[in-house]
């Protein structure tokens, strides 16, 4: 037949639970930097048997857990409408499209289109396989 447990009394249990609660706040003071681990290991070492899952729920419990995470500072922006050009050639809108030509080779094309957003008159379009930077400024420059 097996020994029947005798369960500590509820006083006990807060008092042998504040007992530990004390010795993890001595060994925070003594070292700082250690977090649940390293004091578990060192009260261990001492002679200090517990199980792990109470020691964690205590050093929970007892709020000394070392990394909380910095909040992060929220840059607070202000927004203002975009203004209208009020005249031709004071801003310009640049949009790229791309395309695939059905077809046995399936090309793919993209698209420069370049508005002027004072009058909405296209100012230029123009397609190939691939633009490149080099591409993009040659057709700026022309423009300018």
């Amino acid at each position: 037949m097996y020994a029947r447990r005798h369960y500590k009394p509820y006083q006990a249990k807060e008092a042998s639970d504040r007992a530990l609660v004390d010795l993890y706040k001595s060994v925070r003071k003594d070292h700082i930097a250690w977090g649940f681990a390293m004091i578990y290991a060192y009260l261990r070492y001492q002679g200090h048997v517990f199980c792990k899952k109470r020691g964690h729920r205590l050093y929970r419990q007892a709020q000394l857990s070392l990394h909380k995470k910095p909040q992060k500072a929220r840059i607070r922006r202000e927004f203002r409408d975009l203004l209208p050009p009020n005249f031709i050639n004071e801003g310009w809108a640049v949009d790229f499209l791309s395309e695939v030509i059905i077809e046995p080779t399936q090309q793919w094309v993209r698209i420069i289109n370049i508005v002027d957003e004072c009058s909405r008159k296209d100012l230029w379009v123009e397609a190939h396989e691939h633009i490149k930077a080099v591409k993009l400024t040659e057709i700026l420059d022309k423009l300018y």
